[in-house]
């Protein structure tokens, strides 16, 4: 991300929407605007410009506000997580900077929530996931996280040979996943190699 394109996007004068968003500076409703963007199509949040009506929208902000964005996006989401923030200086300024903050859903632990709730994005604003929502990105999320296998062991009890053949996996010890491991992944029980058999 470049000034030119920060320029550009601004001098549009494209109004704030799903994926964009306006901060003249840093306040607590920007973790807010990441989880809202997370949760929904992504998007840029511009730190240190204004959404207010000028002939020059590009504030900038101190350097130091890249500290006080990670300390409030740790503090306030769950999981914590920090998008891309990529500082674009300006010229002949006293160290002034636009913040570019990049949300990209497919990176983000999502769903991410604020004190419990999901933020969405919705017509440039920031509203909560009714329950349906909340599922689907509970659901959405759900193949990208694995759980090591949990082996229970096999149940200490006398078969018979029939019933041997008849008990379910399951009765005689098995081992659960939730969703298929990430290419690559070791189950913590595949090392200790097959249970014993009856």
């Amino acid at each position: 991300m470049t000034l030119e394109r920060v320029r550009e996007l601004v001098a549009v004068g494209q109004p704030e929407s799903l994926t964009l968003e306006y901060k003249e500076k840093y306040t607590p409703r920007v973790p807010v605007s990441v989880a809202a963007m997370a949760n929904s199509y992504g998007g840029l949040i511009l730190v240190g410009v204004t959404e207010r009506d000028m002939d020059d929208r590009i504030t900038g902000g101190p350097e130091g506000a890249i500290v006080d964005i990670v300390n409030g996006f740790h503090q306030t989401l769950e999981p914590p997580w920090v998008p891309e923030i990529i500082p674009v200086t300006l010229p002949e300024t006293d160290g002034l900077m636009v913040l570019v903050v990049r949300v990209d859903p497919a990176k983000a632990p999502g769903p991410l929530l604020i004190k419990g709730a999901a933020p969405i994005r919705l017509h440039g604003r920031n509203s909560v996931a009714d329950r349906s929502r909340l599922t689907q990105l509970i659901t959405e999320a759900a193949p990208n996280r694995w759980l090591p296998a949990c082996d229970f062991g096999r149940p200490n009890f006398p078969l018979t040979a029939r019933a041997r053949r008849r008990t379910s996996l399951c009765a005689r010890g098995c081992s659960f996943r939730l969703t298929h491991p990430p290419p690559g992944a070791r189950c913590p029980n595949e090392a200790r190699g097959p249970s014993p058999t009856h």
